[in-house]
């Protein structure tokens, strides 16, 4: 679990190109760097079938807005990979963002 802290976070968008066998490649485009603010929200066991349960962990960071900032990217703090799973621009006071995010093993 990470304790409430500010750390300096990547932020990433995927990029998607089609190869030359007709088939898709993906890769993560780095954006920018941003300082966030963590807070843990709540950590769960992921079942899947045929695999064994997978832990995923949700936190709380808190940023100054940034436009380029969406649903579906990735933040990367250390050798950790978060997807963000929401954004709401002008909270808790406008120029500044919460986003919710989620574990990401990918």
């Amino acid at each position: 679990m990470i304790a409430s802290r500010r750390v300096l976070a990547t932020l990433y968008a995927v990029t998607e190109t089609q190869t030359a066998f007709g088939g898709q490649a993906r890769s993560w485009t780095s954006l920018a760097t941003l300082w966030v603010s963590l807070s843990p929200i709540s950590t769960n066991l992921v079942a899947n079938p045929n695999q064994p349960p997978q832990q995923r962990e949700q936190v709380r960071a808190q940023a100054r807005d940034m436009a380029v900032v969406a649903v579906g990217q990735r933040l990367s703090i250390g050798p950790r990979h978060w997807r963000i799973t929401a954004v709401d621009r002008g909270q808790p006071e406008p120029g500044l963002m919460v986003l919710d995010l989620e574990s990401d093993a990918t």
